[in-house]
């Protein structure tokens, strides 16, 4: 599976380009150490990389802290490449939370996007690619943009919206052609080449592949070199070439080895065992897939260490070796299940409307399971008692896990329907909540005699800017506008979008003149509410009514909606009080 080939490189292969700056005379003799360092970081095994790190540690007084920070960012990228992660977390949350210039800051969003998705945080990795993405427009550098780029190509690819994946994939070839460095264009090919790969454009892929190859060898990255072997092997075993899929395959294992990228390694490794099982060698398949299983027993990728265990699960059932195919299939079920947590978290957290979606799919694989498992037992049933002991167990335990999907399921369902009640812009009550939520109100405070306001506000000329400045600026207004409204007025009541550009707000506990005084802080609030590059002030207009014992909610809007109505006719950006005759106006 695509998805499963070297995700921790995405971003790895980048060194820092630093902006220029006038060190002192002890920074320009550092400058030369850091400068090793960051050759090392792409040319060197990561280890390698981490003891000379280690042996600078006493002369970090003499480093500025531009230098410090890029050596921070150079260890945490050799921790990543030796699964240290959390040591290397540690270095990016401590840089993160430091004054960075923009170029450190985004590459620090980089290695922590890809760490944090690679180490199945899928949430933390999602926001730290989002502010990445957020983030680059302040950045000049082609390329730092083409690692984020990059990285947003291979996660959208892996989440299944591959017409999005490779037009990212498209943009980190251009940022990287832009820069004139053979090493990013080294990490663009490889980008291109997977993107268009899972987009069943093989010859392409198979192109960008050999070109990708060529740039990496030129820049002497052993990381990146070795992995694009292991790619060229997939490809040509899905093309079917399996004598040359085999070779590439081998030097892939043996170059990503060197580079000390364990990830990799063992990535090249499952899948040259698919190719050997392919090739029906399957005593060789045997002992490369035993390997996996000893790399991954405490940590590494867990597709890789499940798909050994399936593959080790069929040499065990055609050499009619029940007993261990069952033991495989068994141990194969329990890290799927972990694979299948890890997809359904990653899904989630990147975009919630595709969950049933993912959620059939993993039920479907259970079924086949189940199935394998019912022709399994079918043969093991032949052999001896106790294999159908251990079947029965097996399907007691999918059923289990049936049980707790399903649990999951109804969990985040209910999830989906709060989510529902709720304006997506602005992330306060939709008009059909707000009124339903402000009625219960009224009919509460009627029989107590409670105080209630109802506030109902507009922004002004709110068309016109739209018409001025387009959509995206009319939408950044109302997020601003409301997020002021929220914050000041939701404490006293509930408060909801019930229009194009209307909020309101319910009260309770509050008159008209306490309501107002709120309404004054708001308005107050909006004074510095406009986007960075339009000057325009945002206003709005108020309309206010008091919960009178004879009234309903719809009499109460009534009077309120004849308030706001009266504001706007009277100037707007002002405040109008149902059944007074005094404004507050600016």
């Amino acid at each position: 599976m695509i998805r499963q080939l070297v995700p921790a490189t995405l971003c790895l292969g980048l060194t820092f380009q630093a902006a220029a700056v006038d060190p002192s005379a002890a920074e320009a003799d550092f400058q030369s150490l850091v400068d090793q360092a960051v050759e090392m970081n792409v040319t060197e095994d990561a280890r390698a990389t981490l003891d000379f790190l280690n042996s600078l540690d006493n002369q970090l007084h003499r480093a500025s802290s531009h230098q410090r920070a890029q050596l921070y960012l150079i260890r945490a990228r050799a921790n990543m490449l030796v699964t240290e992660y959390d040591k290397a977390m540690e270095i990016l949350d401590h840089l993160l939370a430091t004054d960075l210039t923009p170029n450190h800051r985004l590459r620090a969003y980089e290695l922590a996007a890809n760490l944090a998705l690679i180490n199945d945080r899928y949430q933390a990795g999602f926001e730290y690619l989002n502010r990445a993405m957020e983030f680059q427009e302040q950045v000049d550098d082609p390329g730092l943009k083409s690692g984020i780029f990059g990285l947003a190509a291979y996660w959208h690819t892996q989440l299944g919206d591959q017409v999005k994946g490779l037009e990212y994939a498209q943009r980190t070839m251009e940022l990287a052609q832009a820069t004139g460095d053979i090493r990013e264009l080294c990490v663009a090919y490889e980008k291109l080449g997977q993107a268009e790969e899972i987009n069943v454009l093989f010859e392409q892929a198979l192109t960008r592949y050999e070109a990708g190859l060529q740039a990496c060898e030129e820049a002497d990255d052993p990381v990146f070199v070795g992995v694009m072997h292991t790619l060229m092997g997939r490809l040509l075993f899905r093309l079917g070439r399996y004598d040359e899929a085999e070779n590439w395959m081998q030097q892939g294992i043996e170059l990503t080895a060197e580079s000390g990228f364990e990830d990799g390694v063992t990535d090249a490794m499952t899948k040259y065992g698919e190719l050997l099982l392919e090739l029906g060698r399957n005593d060789e398949a045997q002992r490369l897939l035993l390997d996996v299983l000893d790399r991954t027993s405490n940590g590494g990728r867990p597709n890789n260490r499940a798909d050994a265990q399936r593959m080790l699960a069929r040499i065990s059932h055609q050499a009619q070796d029940y007993r261990s195919a069952s033991e495989h299939l068994n141990s194969y079920l329990q890290t799927r299940e972990r694979v299948f947590d890890i997809e359904r978290a990653r899904i989630i957290a990147f975009q919630e409307v595709q969950f049933d979606m993912h959620n059939q799919t993993q039920e479907i694989e259970l079924l086949r399971e189940q199935a394998r498992v019912s022709e399994l037992q079918e043969g093991a049933m032949q052999q001896q008692r106790q294999f159908q002991q251990i079947v029965i167990i097996m399907a007691a335990f999918i059923l289990v896990l049936l049980l707790i999907l399903l649990i999951r399921t109804l969990r985040d369902r209910r999830h989906f329907r709060h989510m529902s009640a709720h304006d997506g812009l602005t992330r306060m009550l939709n008009h059909t909540h707000f009124i339903d939520a402000a009625k219960n109100r009224v009919a509460q405070s009627i029989p107590t005699g409670k105080k209630l306001t109802l506030i109902l506000a507009d922004i002004d000329h709110f068309k016109q800017f739209n018409d001025r400045h387009g959509h995206q600026a009319g939408d950044d207004v109302l997020r601003k506008a409301a997020s002021r409204f929220r914050q000041i007025l939701s404490p006293y009541g509930v408060v909801g979008r019930v229009g194009g550009e209307e909020f309101a707000a319910c009260l309770e506990g509050l008159d008209i003149e306490q309501a107002a005084a709120k309404v004054a802080a708001v308005r107050a609030a909006l004074l510095d509410c406009r986007l960075d590059d339009i000057p325009e002030t945002v206003t709005m207009s108020f309309g206010l009514a008091q919960l009178r014992p004879t009234d309903q909610f719809d009499s109460l809007r009534a009077r309120a909606d004849a308030a706001l109505y009266r504001a706007k006719n009277e100037g707007r950006d002002r405040v109008i009080q149902a059944d007074r005759s005094e404004n507050l106006a600016t």
